[in-house]
């Protein structure tokens, strides 16, 4: 889901997030999925280059850390080393050379990255001694071909111009042909290269620096942004390319050829079929790949797999007479259908994969079959065949006939020079080992068996003579690595110390022994970087020690009963290690978890009871171990237990269904418990290429523990989620237990066998009405089930999954009548094309999902079988009102489904599109599962994060957590006094426009979120713990403040606000606020006073005139004196704002403060009478005898409670909570954001949070924190200048002020005052455009130098279409139908109806921006020699303005009291003729057309208009 430059050559693509093939790419917000071949993680790790360097003044070290930095930022996980020095410290010492805190490198060290980049200073024409001894010690790592297929590349340094840099490059290019490495130069792709304006270094070997000998030259900053791109061109090549919707018009190319090859159509539509569709085998397919070139500038192969066979091919083996009968076939048993035409006797529905489409350019077509089956493999542990059927016309054809792929056998080094000049087509095939490797730790492992001349295919015998066509397999056995699971031996453990020492280490100290404390956070231990796992403090160091394989033996050797170690091993090679127990401490499991769905772990659970009522209460106290006659019984049942023999057919037990445990009355007697049932791991570790086989271990586990039916591992929060807990779940905390580790749970019954998927029949009711008992709405799901089994004609379908010959799940769907409002209003698209594959007419919408617990870890399989049998491209949950109350349901989607973000809707003049009336906008959740989304592994973040506070800011960073499609977050938590976000809908308070009523519906965070409507009392930040104000405590690894800033009228005397008939204007308040208003006026003879300088102090004068208070009874009083800019920072809007308020009789002060007040004490409370206001400019005072009410609404302040919390922790407070730009406090695990934050004084700057949009500032707080939490993602290097980050959202605001008048205003971020003072700069200013009449009020839009609309104003009677105009910002007026010229000839008369006009619509689509873009870059790159010539025009004007910028120090500042950066750079201006000279350019160059279609597509996809002439 990271943006950016595509990497790398060979890699697997689940298109979870395809737009449509042929409409414009996606949005920047929406993120798209992680790539699929994750490994531990749950996720691929990210790939590793290791920058080599020798320094010896800083000079070559500066490059490389600007190197390193370019990598980082392409989310490779990049690592500075230095070589050993040669030289004696004294001769070091007489050269003046410097030291480095730099790790030394060693020839192994090598061997775990993906690239490696060597920085060097020339040595007469070569490279110096240091780097050429380094490299002389690699005689090993060439022995064993370790580093074979890996990426190289170098930067230098020399003392003068041309200092032997290409003789050096050269010299080094044998050294990798030997070591089978894969050279990468730089190249001249970058413009840099060019540049003659100053002195460089670089060159299209590489980066590289001028150091001359007496040190007087640094590195210039071109140099290093040389190097920087160095890196991001590397890691484009390291990385993987995952195949997404817009490989489409690449794959075509590739398909069509190119100049001087072949169109394969014709080829492949008789390998593949007429009709193959390349949009559709990506949206469809669980898994696709492409290669690319290192450029990523074209693709070099793609291949798509799908779980069924073609339809086409079943189609030519049944009556022709039955059209039906193939599909029947496909969404059935098709197993039986092989079986019955091959001689294929293990073919089965979960092993077999089948290749729908294959292509691929020559030259690298073998390395890139071997790469994707490899990959395919690794993705789906469960396949063991790949299929494809080969027609009888075609003999089969390379690669599938091709010998295996050596990866030794490389061009380059067998000096195929021919390769290169084709795009590095064939080295990118080369380089398909390093390309497709599983991690980033050591190079793909070979089976050793593996015979040279071996075909990849193996055709199975024919059963039927009426085929077509020949079948060929491909067997998992004879692509990867065997992997087996046995009883650990002493001599395992020489291998399994450097593991050990390297890898994954689990341990769980709280649950091995009994009796021991449950551990806190303190007494874990994360090592090997981000991403790696956690283990006992003592273990961990133990491990690192010369004594760990004593240590490990000791272990193996144990002869306990209650202990077993076991080993996988991958081709003879030990390759994993786990070590379990049937000793746990079952009294503190049961203390802080809720283990009622898993029978306690106690085998001989009394029945449940026969009646559901409201809650079940368990007794704490349980029996604790088992007695010794169970031991014994134990260890009789398991010491035969071999994890080598077969294992037996689990029989699942009818207990454990799906319980709500807080619905049922009766209360279990702990003496009817009888013995346990459960075994845990206590320490596991497996190198990382094999981690999706890591559930082979706790099978064997099981077999060891026969007597056993459930197997336990823990966590410690915050540590990443291995692979292997994808077969686990996650087991609820009790409320108010501090719980230090995740718990997770999997039982012998779903790590089993996988379940059979059918459709249910009537015999099935009964099954599913016990599968189904306890839940709230079991007669909603039972009443559906009987309509879908005994209706024929019902829209509802079941499906149930049995096991045992028990139903343990039960999927109900509905077929979906019209898809046309989902895809309108959410992003389907990005996860699915509804263009390639219908949704309308098939049952795609889940109505309820029932699991048994102990097959919940099945969801997967049993959705996915679903989705074939019912031949559904995708599932849909929608959850609205009702929904949100079927638990069962929401528990599977929470862990299977993802949400899918709402879509910005066009207001459509009156809702009606093309005299169509439209629907109402769906006020519901919409959650989605697809084939590539089953078989994409999400990354599962335990770590606790809690957000303090219900602000828009707080809402915008959960709403980015929730919404990113490869990470599911298991503990996050919202504390606000409010409960759930919301927004106000009465009209009476100014909104910022961030978020509505119907977003917060269709966001549903108290889905995914869980929300405690208190408030935060005290904040514990040694223990990480939140005290509520209730008592209860909720623990944290990650805090992030936002609550915001609110009115307190104690900020003019905490007396104030003890008085009756005084508020502080707050949404949490406005029962009250209206209650006192309608009181006020029924008393007819008092005054109210309105005292704000806000926009909301004017809302709240409208307010009381709509509830019929008369104007003359409202004093506003506004103490910012009348000299001063207003709230609305516009001269015309003051104008009808305040003259609307003379008009209506309200008395209007400006300038005045209160300074005193009177209170009554004749009523019950105590209330306010009688005010006494004081001029701050002439100190004359008003005296309001009758003033019985004031509203408070002038500047907002943090609470007391909030300053409390803060401040007694210690945490910085200087009257806001101060953070660096980075939103981090002086607490590494507190983060801050919003109002209620500050900058820290080094930045010297009056910008703060509130001056930008806060659903901008939620969105950049949630991305600087994800790196965090994403192990897919390399964390960035943070910038520590003292340059603020970039805000460039417009800052928004809307209300409803006095007289009725509507109001709207956007405006790019800025201080307050600003605007006043631009104004004044007639030559910078730009040009306002205003229609200003009093039948229609109000409408300017100002214009930035350039044309862009950079602020927007509306205040009139009438309502406008706000979402519409507020997507004007930072659009060009050429866009808007000549906005400017139309204007000033006069033809606009009104902007609200110039702009609901219909050829205007489709500039407010929500795929409008990404539309131009995409349309402006296509031309630029693609764009013939006119579009060019138009382009190096501007560029000109461009450059000249970032260099006339520069001079003026805009873009340099650091920290001072501009926005660093929320301006936009200008460009100098183009002269008008010269505009108007490239503007005829264009309309007469071909490229017009070409956009003319573009953009004629674009209105087709998008649906702006109903029809079309």
């Amino acid at each position: 889901m990271t943006s950016g430059t595509r990497p790398s050559l060979f890699s697997c693509c689940l298109p979870v997030a395809a737009a449509k093939p042929d409409a414009p790419a996606a949005s920047a917000a929406s993120d798209k999925p992680a790539a699929a071949a994750a490994q531990t993680p749950a996720a691929p790790s990210p790939k590793k280059v290791h920058v080599v360097v020798h320094s010896l003044w800083g000079h070559i070290k500066a490059v490389g850390e600007e190197i390193v930095a370019g990598l980082k930022a392409e989310g490779v996980d990049a690592k500075l080393w230095q070589v050993p020095e040669t030289l004696p410290k004294e001769v070091l010492d007489k050269m003046h050379a410097q030291t480095f805190d730099l790790p030394v490198i060693k020839p192994d060290d090598l061997v775990e990255a993906d690239g490696i980049l060597f920085g060097l200073a020339t040595r007469y024409g070569g490279a110096n001694a240091q780097i050429r001894a380094f490299l002389d010690s690699t005689g090993s790592l060439f022995a064993s071909s370790a580093l074979d297929g890996k990426f190289a590349g170098i930067f230098t340094s020399t003392s003068t111009q041309h200092g032997g840099v290409e003789t050096t490059a050269l010299s080094f290019v044998p050294v990798f042909a030997h070591l089978g490495m894969i050279f990468v130069p730089f190249g001249f792709k970058s413009g840099q290269i060019f540049g003659h304006g100053e002195v460089h270094g670089a060159s299209p070997w590489g980066a590289g620096t001028i150091a001359p000998s007496d040190g007087s030259r640094n590195v210039s900053d071109l140099e290093k942004e040389i190097a920087r791109e160095q890196g991001k061109r590397f890691a484009g090549v390291v990385n993987r390319l995952k195949a997404e919707a817009r490989d489409t018009s690449r794959i075509r190319k590739l398909v069509k050829g190119g100049a001087g090859k072949d169109d394969m159509t014709r080829t492949l539509q008789r390998r593949f079929g007429d009709d193959f569709d390349l949009a559709a085998l990506i949206d469809l397919s669980p898994l696709s790949i492409v290669a690319t070139d290192p450029a990523d500038s074209h693709i070099c192969g793609f291949v798509a797999f799908t779980l069924v066979p073609p339809l086409g091919v079943v189609a030519k083996t049944v009556p022709k007479d039955d059209p039906d009968a193939a599909a029947r076939i496909v969404a059935g048993a098709w197993d039986a259908w092989i079986k019955s035409n091959f001689e294929f006797k293990d073919a089965q529905i979960h092993n077999c994969v089948f290749i729908a489409f294959f292509c691929a350019a020559p030259d690298c077509a073998v390395p890139f079959l071997d790469a994707a089956l490899t990959t395919l493999f690794e993705t789906m542990p469960t396949a063991k065949f790949v299929c494809y059927f080969l027609p009888d016309s075609l003999i089969l054809f390379p690669p599938f006939s091709s010998p295996r792929h050596q990866p030794g056998a490389s061009a380059l080094q067998a000096g195929d020079t021919q390769a290169a000049q084709h795009g590095q087509a064939a080295a990118a095939g080369i380089a398909a080992d390093a390309a497709t490797a599983a991690d980033g730790h050591a190079p793909r492992r070979r089976f050793r068996n593996m015979r040279r001349g071996a075909k990849y295919f193996v055709e199975m015998p024919l059963l039927s003579s009426g085929a077509s066509f020949s079948l060929q397999v491909c067997h998992r056995k004879d692509t990867v690595p065997s992997f087996r699971v046995r009883k650990a031996r002493v001599e395992d453990c020489d291998d399994l110390v450097p593991i050990f020492r390297r890898q994954n280490v689990r341990r769980s100290p709280s649950l091995c022994e009994r009796g021991v404390r449950v551990r806190t956070d303190a007494d874990w231990h994360t090592h090997g970087g981000r991403g790696s796992g956690g283990g006992g403090n003592a273990t961990h160091q133990l491990l690192k020690t010369e004594h760990a394989d004593y240590f490990l033996a000791s272990l193996v050797e144990a002869k306990s009963e209650s202990t077993c170690t076991l080993v996988a091993e991958a081709d003879g090679e030990v390759v994993g290690f786990m070590s379990v127990s049937r000793d746990f401490d079952h009294a503190k499991l049961h203390e802080g978890y809720q283990l009622e769905m898993f029978d306690y772990l106690m085998k001989n659970v009394r029945p449940l009871p026969d009646k559901v009522a409201r809650a079940m209460t368990p007794t704490p106290v349980m029996r604790v171990g088992a007695s010794e006659a169970q031991d014994a019984h134990d260890a009789a049942v398991e010491a035969a237990g071999d994890p080598d023999m077969d294992r037996p057919q689990p029989q699942p037990s009818a207990a454990a269904p799906p319980i709500d445990t807080d619905e049922l009355v009766e209360v279990y007697d702990p003496s009817e418990l009888e013995t346990p049932n459960a075994f845990c791991i206590n320490m596991f570790c497996i190198e990382n290429q094999f981690a999706h086989q890591a559930v082979d271990f706790v099978r064997a586990a099981f077999q060891m523990f026969k007597a056993r039916d459930y197997c336990l591992i823990s966590l410690p929060h915050g540590t990443p989620q291995i692979r292997m807990l994808d077969h686990f779940s996650l087991v609820q905390a009790r409320s108010g237990c501090i719980a230090p580790h995740n718990l997770f749970i999997t039982n012998r019954f779903g790590a089993g066998e996988l379940a059979a998927v059918r459709a249910a029949t009537e015999a099935d009711i009964n099954k599913i009405d016990a599968l189904t008992f306890g839940l709230r709405n079991q007669n909603d799901v039972m009443t559906a089930a009987r309509e879908a089994i005994k209706q024929a004609a019902s829209p509802l379908s079941v499906l149930v999954a049995e096991a045992a010959d028990q139903v343990v799940a039960a999927i109900v769907l509905r077929q979906c009548d019209d898809a046309q409002p989902l895809t309108d209003q959410f992003e389907i698209e990005m996860f699915v094309s509804p263009k390639a594959c219908a949704l309308s007419g098939k049952p795609v919408v889940v109505e309820h999902i029932v699991f048994n617990p102990l097959f919940e870890v099945q969801a997967r399989w049993v959705l996915h079988e679903v989705q074939r049998q019912t031949g559904s491209p995708c599932l849909v949950l929608v959850v609205d009102d009702v929904r949100k109350r079927d638990f069962a349901t929401l528990r599977i989607a929470r862990r299977e489904m993802v949400p899918v973000r709402r879509r910005r809707m066009i207001q459509f003049p009156n809702n009606v599109r093309d005299g169509v009336q439209l629907l109402l906008p769906l006020a519901l959740n919409v959650q989605i599962i697809t084939p590539a989304l089953l078989f994409e592994p999400r990354v599962i973040v335990n770590s606790r994060i809690v957000v303090l506070g219900g602000s828009d800011v707080s809402t915008a960073f959960l709403e980015h957590l929730v919404y990113t499609p490869h990470l599911h977050f298991t503990h996050v938590t919202l504390i606000s006094a409010d409960g759930a976000p919301r927004v106000d809908d009465s009209g009476h308070f100014a909104s910022s426009r961030c978020f509505t009523s119907l977003e917060l519906k269709q966001q549903a965070l108290e889905h995914f979120v869980e929300i405690i409507a208190e408030s935060a009392a005290e904040l514990d930040r040694e223990s990480k713990l939140v005290r509520l104000s209730g008592g209860k405590t909720v623990q944290y690894d990650y805090l992030v403040l936002c609550p915001g800033l609110q009115f307190h009228v104690e900020k003019l005397d905490p007396s104030l606000a003890q008085l009756q008939g005084v508020y502080s204007m707050n949404m949490g308040e406005h029962t009250t606020i209206v209650n006192g208003v309608r009181a006020f006026k029924d008393a007819h003879e008092t005054t109210a006073i309105v005292f704000g300088r806000s926009v909301q102090a004017y809302a709240a004068v409208e307010m009381m005139l709509r509830e019929g208070v008369a104007g003359n009874r409202i004093v506003m009083v506004d103490p910012v004196p009348a000299s001063q800019p207003s709230c609305f920072d516009d001269p015309a809007v003051d104008e009808r704002i305040f003259g609307e308020l003379k008009r209506m009789g309200v008395q209007h002060l400006r300038g005045h403060r209160i300074l005193r007040w009177g209170v009554d004490k004749s009523t019950p409370v105590p209330s306010l009478f009688g005010v006494v206001l004081v001029n701050r400019e002439t100190d004359e005072t008003l005296r309001l005898q009758f003033a019985d009410m004031l509203i408070y609404a002038d500047e907002r302040s943090i609470d007391m409670a909030t300053f409390k919390l803060i401040n007694n922790s210690c945490l910085v407070f200087d009257g806001r909570l101060v953070i660096d730009k980075h939103f981090r406090t002086d607490d590494p695990f507190i983060f801050g954001a919003g109002s209620v934050t500050k900058y820290a004084s080094r930045y010297e700057t009056k910008w703060s949070h509130a001056n930008y949009d806060s659903r901008e500032v939620g969105r950049r707080l949630a991305e600087t924190l994800l790196p965090v939490f994403d192990p897919t993602v390399a964390a960035p290097q943070l910038d520590t200048s003292l340059r603020l980050l970039e805000f460039v959202e417009p800052k928004k605001c809307e209300a409803r002020l006095p007289s009725g008048l509507h109001y709207l205003h956007f405006d790019r971020p800025h201080l307050l005052g600003q605007r006043t003072l631009e104004r004044a700069d007639a030559a910078g200013y730009g040009r306002d455009l205003v229609i200003d009449t009093p039948e229609l009020g109000l409408f300017k839009i100002h214009l930035d130098t350039q044309g862009f609309i950079r602020s927007l104003t509306v205040l009139g009677p009438r309502e406008v279409a706000a979402d519409n105009l507020m997507c004007l910002f930072g659009m060009h007026e050429r866009y808007l139908n000549r906005l400017v010229a139309r204007f000033d000839e006069g033809v606009i008369s009104d902007f609200v109806d110039f702009f609901s006009q219909t050829w205007a619509l489709p500039l407010f689509h929500d795929r409008f921006p990404s539309f131009s873009r995409s349309s402006r870059l296509g031309a630029i790159t693609d764009g013939g020699e006119d579009i060019k010539d138009i382009v190096s025009h501007l560029r000109h004007y461009v450059v000249s303005g970032k260099q006339q910028q520069g001079a003026d120090g805009g873009d340099g500042g650091d920290g001072g009291d501009g926005n660093s950066g929320s301006e936009p750079r200008q460009a100098t201006r183009v002269p008008e003729r010269e505009r108007q000279m490239l503007y005829s350019l264009f309309d007469q160059s071909p490229d017009r057309k070409d956009w003319d279609a573009k953009a004629f597509e674009f209105l087709l996809d998008s649906k702006v208009f109903a029809a079309f002439p």
